[in-house]
């Protein structure tokens, strides 16, 4: 199946103390990215190669104020794998139910 997410953020105030509650509660391997200046952890749900479903991806910094409670969810951040980016810009465009 194509178009399948493969790839989320969870944005957080404190990355290293989300990367250890995740790592603990869920055993998912969590390791800071080496980018100088840029606050972000790669997380594995499961190892290389494996069979299971499911996605991996990364705990980011928070570039704003959390939120302050009761607030409806507003964003999320997923990455989306496509056979060619060209087709699916043009399938947004396009004016035609059959463009690919």
């Amino acid at each position: 199946m194509n178009n399948r997410v493969i790839h989320f953020e969870i944005h957080a105030s404190n990355t290293e103390k989300l990367a250890e509650f995740y790592r603990d509660i869920f055993g998912w391997e969590i390791r800071k990215w080496d980018n100088p200046g840029i606050d972000y952890w790669i997380v594995m749900t499961a190892p290389d190669g494996s069979k299971e479903p499911g996605i991996n991806g990364g705990i980011v910094g928070r570039k704003g104020p959390a939120p302050k409670g009761g607030e409806p969810v507003t964003s999320f951040v997923c990455t989306i794998h496509v056979p060619s980016i060209e087709g699916n810009i043009f399938g947004i465009y396009e004016d035609d139910k059959n463009a690919k």
